[in-house]
């Protein structure tokens, strides 16, 4: 675990920067709760699962919600649930997790009584501490300065919730949607949050083609990539031209033969562009160890989803190979 702090150190940083090596992972998660509690959210998970099968079951297969195997098939999860849920744990296990709880509750005590906010950064994992007047100082000199953003004077997310769900109920009465997917689309209320910035789409990854044929560009919310034929002084020129159009822009760049995007790398061998996957300096390799209690599914994307990234990303067999090598002795040191 990493930390910055902005200013003198804190007594409330001492015992987050005492930990060194690896990112920590917790072994177990239903331990830290109350027996009761932990049945409620068993019985809840069980529930979501439950209810989501049997619409399935239902539309595809014309099976009764109330039919015998629905009830079979539902009483079958619960037993599967509950084994897992109330396996008792070792020793060691029950003593790492009562250490580590009580290491979080110390850790909030001390950031309440020294007014003190602990955020993740937005790259690497880094964590960073900062004086709650030292944030509100900031975004009203962010604010200030940018004159981009005003502070609105009500909450307007019940009003938009009402909005939606009166569409939603129009729409159903003149049958222009099915009940399925009213329920589907229905809001829940008491999960509903206002989002940062509603109002701004967020576009997963937008291509830009430009007129110039000597110019590639690939654009990914902030970062934006590029390939060009023309000299590394017109293209600095270019880049310093853009940073005195407005006093807000401050582009930084990196030209070479070999450059990071996101997590893709980019490399010019011999006139052809050679994508492997990137992996950040400050990034451990480290996932969800699989004896955790985490929903099976967790540990199924996992591998999925860093499969499916090498083969959409490396553009040779070679890289594929490398990336494969290294997801495999990722995997087995996470047990």
């Amino acid at each position: 675990m990493r930390v910055i702090v902005n200013e003198d150190p804190m007594e409330v940083a001492i015992k987050i920067t005492a930990q060194k090596g690896p990112n920590y992972i917790r072994s177990n998660q239903s331990f830290l709760y109350r027996k009761n509690k932990n049945q409620r959210k068993t019985q809840e998970k069980l529930s979501a699962i439950v209810e989501k099968l049997t619409s399935v079951l239902q539309y595809r297969f014309h099976i009764p919600p109330k039919s015998s195997i629905i009830q079979q098939l539902s009483n079958h999860l619960e037993r599967i649930f509950y084994q897992q849920y109330t396996t008792s744990l070792s020793y060691l296990d029950i003593y790492r997790i009562r250490k580590d709880i009580k290491l979080v509750h110390s850790i909030k005590r001390k950031l309440r009584k020294a007014h003190c906010i602990l955020r993740m950064s937005d790259k690497s994992g880094v964590f960073r501490i900062g004086r709650t007047i030292d944030y509100n100082k900031k975004v009203e000199k962010y604010q200030k300065d940018t004159d981009a953003y005003i502070e609105l004077s009500s909450n307007p997310l019940m009003e938009t919730f009402e909005k939606v769900v009166r569409l939603l109920n129009d729409l159903h009465t003149k049958r222009q949607i099915t009940a399925r997917q009213h329920k589907r689309m229905m809001p829940d209320k008491k999960k509903i949050k206002l989002a940062y910035l509603y109002f701004i789409p967020k576009p997963h990854k937008l291509k830009i083609n430009r007129v110039q044929v000597n110019y590639m560009v690939d654009k990914y919310i902030d970062d934006i990539f590029l390939t060009s034929n023309d000299s590394i002084e017109t293209l600095k020129q270019m880049l310093e031209d853009a940073n005195e159009k407005h006093p807000n822009i401050a582009l930084t760049y990196e030209i070479g033969n070999r450059i990071s995007f996101v997590d893709l790398q980019i490399k010019n061998q011999e006139e052809n562009l050679i994508t492997p996957v990137h992996h950040k300096e400050a990034a451990e390799p480290y996932v969800v160890p699989f004896k955790s209690d985490h929903p099976r599914h967790i540990f199924e994307n996992i591998i999925r989803t860093i499969l499916l990234r090498a083969v959409r990303y490396c553009s040779t067999l070679e890289e594929f190979n490398h990336e494969r090598r290294a997801i495999k002795l990722m995997l087995l040191y996470n047990g």
